[in-house]
């Protein structure tokens, strides 16, 4: 059975940027989670003028997405993009669909 959740990140204003995916690490997701199978999809989409990014991400099942939680690269990522976010005031949402 799939897994998905969604993230929805609210910045205060246009003027602080969302915290970007390295281009490195898109191509190490790619290969390791989407062309694997186990990462089915990302849609990210942006409302209230940009102020808000809404990410889904599906993984086949749970199990795919603790490994991608529990990844060194993934997390190390997930770290400093939680760092920045509450730093530059981001607000954060997560949603298990």
């Amino acid at each position: 059975m799939s897994y998905s959740y969604q993230r929805i990140s609210v910045r205060p204003t246009l003027d602080v940027s969302f915290y970007p995916f390295p281009a490195g690490l898109t191509e190490y997701i790619q290969i390791t989670y989407t062309d694997t199978g186990k990462l089915v999809s990302t849609v990210t989409e942006y409302t209230d003028g940009n102020l808000i990014q809404v990410r889904t991400n599906t993984f086949s099942d749970i199990a795919a997405w603790e490994e991608y939680t529990q990844d060194p690269l993934i997390s190390s990522f997930l770290a400093e993009r939680n760092q920045y976010e509450l730093e530059n005031g981001i607000v954060v949402d997560k949603v298990i669909l």
